[in-house]
């Protein structure tokens, strides 16, 4: 009896909205689990203690991951002011405390400060690699260590309002920044000490709350027997990219690796998605009408054509 072959092939990508207390991996393993789908991956790393938006590649979409990876992300959150924690969020122990409660005014005229290219210490309990271990590893082990600033771009910074924890603020930033940290560096050069009360991603990679499916609902999509209408096509995120269509023939020859000439098809150098029959076949570039595939995605293109 022949090997039972694990999972399915499912291409696209499921935007999740994760619940708090739930990693980014076990929850990628969950949305596996559900689509029976045998190959995933998670576009950007959502703390257990923050909720919202985390985008799943399936099947080929993983291949775009790292695409997207870059894109600018919306969080919202709370800052509790008075205790700092040794995480910078509720998970952590209590290391600092202060009395200071800054203003609304005070508040709203630091934000100019903390946008556009700024400067950040990652914090300790992160997964940045340090000396070969994780540093989250060598802070629950004891370890004295000091990580090195980097630089993160931070688009846009507002106060939404008041919640009973503290204020609800709003970031749009680039790759690599910690709102965790951020929050900490406002309280403090408000004159106190806080910590993240509240996380949630509302934007990513062009994905908004609308997008999102809880696991519950994916599960109840499933048992439905409509699996896959809870899953984007793999292009959704493409949707910026010139589009060329080509025959069948062509279709196979860049399935196969191969640059073909496009003919008199009135379209600008540079990236281009090609596609055969409503099938995504490629990202590649064009130039001077030769269209160089360079991702392939391994969609069925129909048979094989004769090439000259």
């Amino acid at each position: 009896m022949g090997r039972r072959r694990r999972g399915r092939d499912v291409h696209g990508w499921v935007v999740l909205d994760k619940p708090r207390g739930l990693g980014s991996t076990p929850a990628l393993g969950r949305v596996q689990r559900i689509l029976d789908a045998r190959k995933a991956g998670h576009a950007g790393t959502l703390d257990p203690l923050a909720e919202g938006l985390l985008v799943v590649g399936l099947g080929e979409a993983t291949k775009l991951i790292s695409r997207i990876m870059d894109a600018p992300k919306t969080y919202q959150f709370v800052i509790g002011f008075g205790e700092q924690r040794d995480t910078g969020d509720l998970e952590g122990s209590v290391i600092g405390l202060s009395d200071h409660r800054p203003s609304r005014d005070d508040i709203e005229g630091i934000l100019g400060e903390f946008t556009g290219r700024i400067s950040q210490v990652p914090p300790r309990y992160s997964a940045i690699m340090e000396q070969g271990k994780r540093a989250y590893d060598r802070a629950r082990a004891g370890e004295e260590f000091e990580l090195a600033a980097r630089d993160v771009e931070v688009h846009e910074l507002k106060k939404l309002g008041e919640t009973d924890q503290g204020p609800l603020l709003e970031v749009t930033c680039g790759k690599g920044l910690y709102v965790r940290v951020l929050a900490e560096d406002i309280a403090r050069r408000l004159g106190g000490l806080g910590h993240v009360r509240f996380l949630r991603r509302t934007k990513t990679a062009g994905f908004v709350q609308s997008d999102a499916l809880g696991l519950e609902k994916l599960e109840e999509i499933v048992h439905k027997g409509a699996a896959l209408s809870g899953v984007l096509p793999l292009e959704t995120v493409l949707d910026d990219i010139p589009v060329l269509e080509l025959d069948g023939r062509q279709g196979w020859q860049v399935a196969n690796g191969q640059t073909i000439r496009v003919g008199n098809q009135d379209t600008p150098d540079g990236e281009m998605l090609v596609r055969a029959n409503g099938a995504p076949l490629a990202l590649g570039h064009l130039a001077s009408g030769m269209f160089r595939p360079k991702t392939k995605f391994n969609l069925d293109v129909g048979e094989k054509k004769n090439v000259d």
